[in-house]
């Protein structure tokens, strides 16, 4: 996954998870809080959040578009010192050690993680591994 939408806060965004909207500031504390576009050091630890969360206890979700010609399991290889949180097409989906095994529908999906920042080491590096014609997007094509 070379890059992904980031919007951080300090709470949850139960919209968010179930509707990812990239088009949408979120407010919070009386803050406009945008998504941005973040790249990954596919050289080194992937994402790389520090600049978008500090070292503070915080979240950032991570959204990006997953395209697939046909239903079909793929995995989803991620790396954190931190705790993540999954949705796949707006469902929670329980993240398990280094790949968890996910079901892509036929067209866009939408992929949503959520990083919370608990132990200041905010780096996360995701991958989508195995099935045939998959690409990933900032946008639906």
């Amino acid at each position: 996954m070379p890059r992904l939408i980031c919007c951080f806060g300090r709470k949850t965004y139960t919209k968010k998870e179930k509707d990812p909207d990239p088009t949408v500031v979120v407010i919070w504390d009386k803050q406009r809080l945008p998504w941005r576009q973040v790249q990954a050091d596919m050289s080194g630890k992937g994402f790389d959040l520090r600049s978008v969360l500090g070292r503070e206890p915080a979240s950032a979700y991570l959204l990006t578009y997953v395209f697939s010609p046909k239903e079909q399991k793929v995995k989803l290889q991620h790396q954190s010192d931190e705790k993540l949180q999954l949705w796949l097409g707006g469902k929670n989906v329980a993240p398990q050690t280094d790949m968890t095994p996910i079901t892509l529908q036929q067209g866009w999906n939408v992929l949503l993680l959520r990083m919370n920042n608990a132990e200041a080491s905010p780096f996360l590096s995701a991958r989508i591994v195995g099935g045939d014609g998959v690409r990933i997007s900032l946008q639906k094509d």
